[in-house]
C-alpha cells in the first residue's frame, strides 16, 4: 500500500512541474530548445565521392576496350538519379558530388558540386587510362578532395570506390594505409566491384566497417547485379542521413574559459601527403663523361691471324671470308654470357624424361651475343661423324633420335626472345663458326707433317661451306653468288619468318678410311618440317635451345 502511494506521489509532482514549465512564460527564456529542422536556411549537405577504375585490368577486361568504364558510368547516373528522386523527411538535405578516375596516374573529372546534372556532364566525358592500377594513391587523392571541398563541413562523407581489386604497385603507402587515412577523415566507404572477377581481399582493406554493410556483393556489372548494388546503398545513405538531419540541435553558448591544460605528449608523424603535380621540364644538361670500356666484340681478327700463322697452301674460301667477316658484323649485338661451345655432347640428359640437366665444358665462356651460342649447336647438322674437332651428325638418323628440328628449334628461341621476323644474323654466325672451325683445320694440319691427317682438305671443305653461308647474308663483293633473302624479310606461310626453306646449303659427307674427302655440294637434303618431340629447351641468357644447323637454299 505504501509503494503505491509514493507512485501516485511521484506522478503529481511530474504533473505540477509540467504544468508550470509549459504555462508560465517567466520561465520561458531559459528553456534551451532543438532548433527548426524544417529551416531552409540551415541547409544540411551531405558529400558523395566517387573514385572509378579505369586501368587497362577494367578498361582492356571486355571488347570492345573501354566498354566496361561505361558501364560504370550508367552506374554512376542510376545511383544520382536515385539519391536525387527521393523524397526525404528531412526537408534541409543536400547532397553534393565530386569525383575522380584513375589507373597510374589519377585524374579528377568534377569537384565537389550540388548541381547533380553538372556532375553527370562531367563524367560522361571521362576516357580510359588503361595501364597500372595504384588504389592508394586514389584513395589519398580522394581524401584531399573532399577534405578540401569549399562547401564547409558536411554531416556527412561518403565515398564510393569502383575496382576490381587488382593492384600494380603502392607507391603512395599502400591501400590498407590510404584507407584508414580516408576513414580517419570521416569519409565512410562503400566498394563496388567492377565485375565478377575481383581481389576480394583487396576490396575489404578499402571499405568501412562493417564490411557486410559497406562491401557486402555490390556490383556495377553485370547489368542485372547493377540494380540491386544501387539500390542497397543509396538506401543505407538516406536512412542515415534522414537520421543525421532530423537530429535536434541545441543551441550553443560560449561558456567561461577553462583552466590553461598541460602540454601534451609529442604526437605521431602525420600521414604522407599525396603526390604532388609534376614540375616543369628542366633544361638540357651537359655532356655526360665518357662511358666505360664495352665489351670485346666478336674475334675475328683473332682467328684470321690463326689462320696465317697454320697456312700451308692458299684456301680461296678462307682468303674471301678474311675479308667478309669484319665488313659485315651485326649491327646490334647483345652482351650476355654464353658458353663457347654449346652443343649436343657437352649436355646431360635426364635418365628418365627428355630434359636437360646439366651443361658441361664451360672452359670457352665468356661475353658475346646469344646467337652466337644457338648457330654453334647447329654446326653438327652440317658436318659428318668422323670430323676430327667437332663430331658431326649430318648422316645420322635425326628423327629416329628425338632430335628437334630447326623449325622447332627458331620458332621456339623467335617466339620466347619476342622476334617477330625470325632469328637476324642466322647465316652470318653459321658463316663466322666454320671459318673459326676451318682455321682449326688448318691449325691441325700445319702440326703433321705435309697435312697427312686430311685436316687440310677438311679445312678447305668447311671453308667452302662458311663461303656458303656468307654469300646468303646477301654479300656481292667477290661477285661469286647471287644473294638470298636476308633473314626475316620474306616470311612465308607454314614456315619459320626468314628462313624461306630451312636446310643446310651443303653438308659435308663423312668418308671411309682411305676414301679422299670429297667437296661439298651445292645441293641439301630437305629435313623434316614436322619432327614429333617433347624434349624441354634448355635455358641459358634467357633461352638456349639444342637444334640443327639451317641456311636459306641459294640457286
Amino acid at each position: 500500500m505504501a509503494g503505491v502511494l509514493r507512485v501516485v506521489l511521484l506522478l503529481w509532482v511530474l504533473q505540477v512541474s509540467t504544468r508550470v514549465s509549459a504555462q508560465d512564460s517567466e520561465y520561458d527564456h531559459l528553456l534551451v530548445r532543438p532548433r527548426n529542422i524544417n529551416d531552409q536556411k540551415d541547409n544540411c549537405p551531405i558529400n558523395v565521392y566517387f573514385a572509378m577504375d579505369t586501368s587497362e585490368s577494367v578498361a582492356l577486361r571486355e571488347f570492345p576496350w573501354g566498354s566496361l568504364v561505361e558501364e560504370l558510368k550508367v552506374f554512376l547516373q542510376m545511383f544520382v538519379e536515385r539519391l536525387q528522386t527521393t523524397t526525404l523527411r528531412a526537408k534541409r538535405v543536400q547532397w553534393a558530388y565530386g569525383g575522380l578516375h584513375f589507373s597510374d596516374r589519377v585524374e579528377v573529372f568534377s569537384q565537389v558540386v550540388t548541381d547533380a546534372a553538372v556532375f553527370l556532364g562531367r563524367a560522361q566525358a571521362i576516357r580510359y587510362i588503361g595501364r597500372g592500377t595504384f588504389i592508394d594513391c586514389a584513395l589519398r587523392n580522394m581524401t584531399e578532395q573532399v577534405r578540401l571541398a569549399a562547401r564547409g563541413k558536411p554531416r556527412l562523407q561518403y565515398a564510393v570506390v569502383l575496382t576490381d581489386g587488382h593492384i600494380t604497385g603502392s607507391p603512395c603507402g599502400g591501400v590498407s594505409q590510404a584507407a584508414e587515412a580516408a576513414k580517419a577523415a570521416g569519409i565512410k566507404i562503400f566498394v563496388v566491384a567492377t565485375n565478377e572477377e575481383t581481389m576480394e581481399s583487396e576490396l575489404k582493406q578499402i571499405v568501412s566497417s562493417p564490411v557486410e554493410l559497406y562491401r557486402k556483393d555490390y556490383m556495377a556489372f553485370p547489368a542485372s547485379n547493377r540494380q540491386a548494388a544501387v539500390i542497397r546503398i543509396t538506401d543505407t545513405m538516406i536512412k542515415e542521413t534522414e537520421f543525421e538531419c532530423q537530429a535536434p540541435m541545441c543551441i550553443q553558448t560560449e561558456g567561461a574559459a577553462g583552466p590553461k591544460g598541460y602540454k601534451g605528449m609529442k604526437g605521431d608523424l602525420g600521414i604522407e601527403g599525396p603526390i604532388g603535380l609534376h614540375g616543369l621540364k628542366g633544361k638540357t644538361g651537359t655532356i655526360g663523361s665518357p662511358g666505360c670500356k664495352g665489351d670485346a666484340g666478336m674475334p675475328v681478327e683473332w682467328w684470321s691471324q690463326r689462320y696465317r700463322d697454320s697456312e700451308t697452301l692458299p684456301i680461296p674460301a678462307m682468303e674471301r671470308l678474311i675479308q667478309w667477316l669484319p665488313l659485315h658484323l651485326p649491327k646490334h649485338q647483345r652482351s650476355t654470357l654464353i658458353h663457347g661451345s654449346f652443343r649436343l655432347e657437352n649436355l646431360v640428359f635426364h635418365p628418365e624424361k627428355p630434359e636437360v640437366v646439366a651443361v658441361l665444358d664451360w672452359g670457352r665462356s665468356n661475353l658475346g651475343d646469344p646467337l652466337s651460342d644457338l648457330t654453334f649447336s647447329c654446326m653438327a647438322r652440317c658436318l659428318p661423324q668422323d670430323n676430327p674437332l667437332l663430331t658431326g651428325i649430318s648422316d645420322k638418323g635425326l628423327e629416329q633420335l628425338g632430335i628437334p628440328s630447326v623449325e622447332e628449334v627458331i620458332g621456339q628461341y623467335s617466339s620466347s626472345m619476342g622476334l617477330e621476323e625470325g632469328v637476324p644474323d642466322w647465316q652470318f654466325y653459321m658463316a663466322f663458326h666454320l671459318f673459326c672451325l676451318a682455321a682449326s683445320h688448318q691449325g691441325e694440319s700445319k702440326n703433321t707433317i705435309a697435312g697427312q691427317t686430311g685436316s687440310g682438305k677438311i679445312a678447305e671443305q668447311v671453308a667452302d661451306l662458311a663461303w656458303d653461308f656468307a654469300t646468303k647474308e646477301g654479300f656481292r663483293i667477290f661477285n661469286a653468288k647471287p644473294s638470298a633473302p636476308r633473314a626475316g624479310t620474306s616470311p612465308l606461310k607454314g614456315q619459320i619468318a626468314g628462313l624461306p626453306e630451312l636446310s643446310c646449303s651443303s653438308t659435308i659427307p663423312s668418308r671411309s678410311p682411305g676414301q679422299r674427302a670429297p667437296r661439298a655440294t651445292a645441293s641439301a637434303r630437305k629435313c623434316h618440317p614436322s619432327l614429333g618431340w617433347a624434349g624441354s629447351p634448355l635455358v641459358v641468357d634467357e633461352l638456349k635451345l639444342i637444334g640443327g644447323c639451317r641456311a636459306s637454299t641459294v640457286t
